[in-house]
């Protein structure tokens, strides 16, 4: 650079020099051939290496911008492909989804129902053992269900009996059926006594809860009770302190709290206040 510039000033201070001006515009063609023609700097920088290396490093960076451009085309053609797939998939995880749900739902019914159907087998099989316990229940049970088909054979046994058997003043002995009969509504009267039993104890069980109950809740509210009188007093004794307060009429929640208990038959009782 430094050589060039220097080049330049030689020449032109040599065209200066040149007195003779009809002679200037050889220098400065010769200036323009040298200097400033923009085909020798062309020439210059094509023929250069670093232009050169420049060149070379410009295509690089294009090859590779254009690798780059390709990459993230087919990055995002694969993403889109990924999402399409999970979009499927989940949409099909969604639809299984459902039909566990309806799966579940329909086996939650089922299993009730077979709840059902075992409470109320084992209801049966207790009625049952019930009524073998009871005495006198087959007796009632066969002659309740099939009255009228009595054996022929115990007719004619019944039939046959002596008048040795027969009581006093004439009066026979009763017969079969008679006797069954009186069996029948002895029975009837032991159920009726298991069935009142039976309630009478359930009434007792309702009592003792309900009397566990009352013995729970009183406690808590004689403790309501005590609080709200210590309340009371308080109150009581500002509205005395002040005087135009306790002129103008009775103090706040004068009222007084009665504790009554009362039960039939059971020692606790309920709290009321007046």
């Amino acid at each position: 650079r430094q050589r060039t510039i220097f080049r330049y000033t030689a020449d032109l201070l040599e065209l200066a020099s040149d007195q003779d001006v009809r002679n200037w515009h050889v220098g400065l063609k010769k200036l323009w051939r040298d200097h400033v023609n923009p085909e020798i700097f062309k020439k210059d920088e094509g023929t250069s290496v670093p232009m050169q290396e420049l060149g070379r490093q410009i295509q690089v960076m294009e090859r590779k911008a254009s690798m780059l451009a390709l990459r993230s085309k087919r990055g995002e053609a694969t993403c889109k492909a990924d999402t399409r797939r999970k979009t499927q998939e989940n949409s099909l995880l969604i639809h299984e989804l459902e039909e566990l749900r309806i799966e579940k739902k329909s086996l939650q019914a089922e299993v009730q129902e077979l709840e059902l159907q075992v409470h109320l087998a084992e209801q049966r099989a207790e009625n049952k053992e019930i009524r073998k316990a009871l005495p006198g229940k087959s007796g009632l049970e066969r002659s309740s269900s099939n009255p009228r088909q009595v054996p022929q054979a115990a007719q004619g046994l019944f039939d046959e009996a002596p008048a040795i058997h027969r009581g006093p003043k004439g009066s026979k002995v009763s017969s079969g059926p008679v006797a069954k009969k009186q069996s029948a509504h002895k029975s009837q009267e032991e159920l009726r006594k298991a069935k009142l039993s039976r309630k009478v104890a359930e009434q007792r069980e309702q009592q003792r809860h309900q009397q566990r109950v009352r013995e729970e809740l009183v406690p808590q509210e004689l403790d309501s009770l005590m609080k709200r009188r210590t309340e009371e007093e308080h109150l009581r004794s500002t509205s005395s302190a002040g005087g135009s307060q306790a002129s103008s009429g009775p103090p706040v929640g004068g009222a007084l709290s009665v504790v009554r208990f009362h039960q039939k038959g059971s020692p606790a009782g309920s709290v009321d206040s007046v």
